[in-house]
């Protein structure tokens, strides 16, 4: 299985979009926290928080499930290719998976810019 993100806004051909103004959004925009690494540092204490709200929680889930039934996820934001919180949510995605073979790719156009 594989979660990608790629930069795109809510129209991103077969993504989730999960920017501003999603549940999944991230709360810290840059100008005002300075740094994308900041909005992301952030964005990880509010997620974390978050996941103890069971309609958050269920929301996760329910991109979880999508995963396993198409083997492929894919979330867009604005962001990518530079540090993102969709990295947050799919660091989640990973998590959940346990044991399952799951890697994340981030795509900056049509090629890999990293991979975890």
């Amino acid at each position: 299985m594989e979660v990608r993100i790629v930069r795109g806004g809510r129209f991103a051909r077969g993504a989730v979009y999960v920017g501003r103004p999603t549940r999944f959004g991230n709360p810290y925009r840059v100008e005002e926290v300075g740094s994308h690494e900041e909005a992301v540092r952030l964005y990880r204490a509010w997620f974390q928080e978050r996941t103890k709200d069971s309609r958050f929680l269920q929301a996760l889930e329910n991109l979880y499930q999508r995963l396993k039934r198409e083997n492929v996820l894919t979330l867009s934001c604005h962001c990518v290719p530079r540090p993102c919180h969709a990295e947050v949510i799919a660091e989640w995605l990973v998590e959940r998976g346990g044991e399952e073979d799951l890697k994340v790719t981030i795509v900056k156009g049509g090629e890999h810019a990293s991979e975890t």
